[in-house]
């Protein structure tokens, strides 16, 4: 089951929550090919949470079992640890990060690869759980990225880079929540913008 998200302001987005539960409905079945990334916005700040099967990103949902599959493990950490390299967001918006997290449920312990400061997240066991079951191990990534956005109204879309990174994603689930202004997409390599709603 994919671990559901900790919102900016929770009570203000309690009408998002039938939105959102119908995009980990959608992989549940731990679809390969196919991930989930939330936005919400709130003031001038942007969280941003992209859940993802291991396999689209690193070919693989076991633990590093070599020097070579623990290279790919890294390089998709540095990558993911920088999120202007997977989002293109508009410089006159003037967003800065304040935080980036990336979690792999083969990890062991509980503790997230972190940047910036350290905020607690929910329990992973269940994930955790998964992977001891050596014939069907799924194992997925939780990244997350909260920026402080100057100029708020500047900030009418975001290109998706993901795509160009990770080519084994194919469908990015999108669900995003602009002030009071839900939006919902799938995105794909040749449709890659996320436009803001007015």
């Amino acid at each position: 089951m994919i671990p559901k998200l900790k919102f900016l302001v929770p009570f203000s987005f309690l009408c998002a929550a039938p939105v959102f539960a119908e995009t980990e409905r959608q992989l549940d079945a731990h679809n390969h090919g196919e991930a989930m990334l939330n936005i919400v916005m709130d003031g001038k700040l942007m969280e941003l949470t992209f859940i993802s099967p291991s396999a689209n990103l690193i070919g693989f949902e076991h633990k590093p079992k070599n020097q070579e599959q623990q290279a790919k493990v890294d390089s998709a950490k540095e990558m993911l640890a920088d999120y202007t390299k997977l989002f293109g967001l508009p410089s006159q918006a003037a967003c800065k990060p304040i935080k980036s997290a990336v979690h792999w449920t083969f990890d062991e312990g509980s503790g997230h690869e972190e940047h910036d400061e350290h905020e607690e997240h929910g329990d992973h066991d269940e994930h955790e759980e998964h992977d001891e079951h050596e014939g069907a191990v799924h194992s997925e990534l939780e990244a997350e990225w909260r920026l402080a956005c100057e100029k708020v109204d500047a900030l009418n879309s975001i290109e998706v880079q993901l795509f160009k990174h990770f080519p084994a994603l194919e469908k990015l689930h999108v669900e995003a929540i602009f002030a009071d202004s839900p939006l919902a997409a799938t995105l794909t390599s040749d449709d890659n913008l996320i436009k803001r709603p007015k």
